[in-house]
């Protein structure tokens, strides 16, 4: 039947196969955003408060001040972080050419939150989240990898983030992207003044 039919055959495939991906697509990104859990520790205890904007009524990200209140204050949350998104001009180690990477300024106890730690080096040191303390940074796999050869010995390594002289820390397991695309994570976020 269907070689007597080739133009209803073609037709029957290609709407079965249009069907098929469509589904497939569909339940992949079902699975990895409603389904899989968080790729954190605990995953089901970590929140993001936000602020209403009544005029839209979305959501908007807090003041400096009101994270700073709820950090002090709000004693039902073990872990309280934000993020200050940028992109950081960064240079070295030579040879390596100047580039421009996304990054986030965090508090020291950021990576907290999420039950995360670096895969080679430390974490930040609240000594290090106050102003005036020295410019140290936790870098990504793939910056790792890129820029250092993945080097294990990049850890106390210096290299210049926006005109500074910034030593590695840490380094971030493969698996770890949070916020999405960051590359570079340092303290200081009580210097700046826009908190998302």
């Amino acid at each position: 039947m269907l070689l007597k039919s080739p133009g209803f055959a073609a037709l029957a495939l290609v709407t079965l196969a249009l069907g098929i991906g469509a589904n497939t697509t569909i339940f992949s990104v079902v699975n990895s955003v409603l389904l899989r859990p968080l790729p954190y520790e605990n995953p089901n205890r970590i929140v993001q408060v936000s602020d209403l904007y009544p005029a839209t009524g979305g959501f908007i990200t807090s003041s400096f001040p009101k994270f700073t209140f709820l950090r002090e204050h709000a004693r039902c949350f073990s872990a309280f972080a934000a993020v200050n998104f940028g992109r950081f001009q960064i240079s070295g180690p030579s040879p390596s050419a100047p580039a421009e990477v996304q990054g986030v300024r965090v508090p020291a106890d950021f990576l907290r939150v999420f039950g995360a730690k670096p895969a080679l080096g430390r974490n930040f040191l609240e000594a290090e989240d106050r102003p005036g303390g020295p410019s140290v940074a936790i870098i990504g796999n793939a910056l790792w990898q890129n820029r250092f050869g993945s080097d294990p010995a990049a850890i106390g390594k210096t290299f210049t983030v926006d005109g500074s002289a910034t030593t590695i820390v840490g380094i971030m397991p493969a698996g770890f992207n949070f916020p999405d695309g960051i590359e570079i994570w340092m303290p200081g976020i009580f210097q700046h003044q826009v908190v998302t």
